[in-house]
């Protein structure tokens, strides 16, 4: 299980640092730090702090499972050249090229919209 991961994608969705995480869950900042690299393990007690900083549930901490990586093939596929605008997904990482109409993230679904920050437009 890697509650690193998890704990890095849900502050990076909320757009906090791990500074902001630590101290609103009153761990040391140098202790979360090695939790989100998986290089220590936190107690429920402290995971618990954690998630209640992060706004999220810890069952969603425990339960996520990363996303697989694009294959370069469908990469390849997806930057033809009547494709024009180029994104980034904040939710998996990856970088595509789609028209500028119904933009969706090929490897996880997250749609772009102006409201939310989970594709960004380059």
């Amino acid at each position: 299980m890697d509650i690193g991961i998890a704990l890095r994608y849900y502050r990076k969705l909320g757009q906090l640092t791990q500074n902001q995480v630590a101290e609103e869950a009153e761990v040391n900042e140098k202790y979360y730090g090695e939790i989100e690299r998986n290089e220590s393990s936190p107690t429920i007690d402290r995971l618990e702090k954690i998630c209640k900083a992060l706004g999220v549930e810890m069952q969603q901490v425990v339960s996520y499972k990363p996303l697989n990586k694009v294959p370069n093939e469908m990469v390849q596929s997806i930057n033809c050249k009547n494709q024009k605008t180029e994104y980034y997904c904040n939710c998996c990482g990856i970088s595509f090229f789609m028209e500028d109409k119904n933009v969706f993230c090929p490897q996880c679904g997250c749609e772009y919209s102006e409201e939310n920050e989970y594709i960004e437009k380059y």
